[in-house]
């Protein structure tokens, strides 16, 4: 029966690193939407997959934000 125990006392060790290792995928996931929010990582964003969409709206709306500095700049 020791046998036994060791070996789930094995799997249970196992298994936690599995879960360090969702809990570090989770993080990375996170890590990429606040990268999708930043400059130069449309190309980051075109890899996965459903990211596109939100890559060309953050385009957009970045023109749109330079097209608003330079109507303050002919303002001023």
């Amino acid at each position: 029966m020791r046998r036994d125990t060791s070996g789930c006392v094995e799997m249970c060790r196992v298994a936690s690193r599995c879960v360090k290792l969702r809990q570090d995928a989770s993080s990375c996931v996170e890590i990429l939407r606040d990268a999708s929010r930043h400059f130069g990582m449309r190309r980051v964003l075109s890899r996965h997959v459903g990211m596109r969409r939100d890559a060309s709206s953050f385009v957009k709306t970045r023109q749109i934000a330079s097209r608003c500095v330079e109507a303050r700049r002919d303002e001023h």
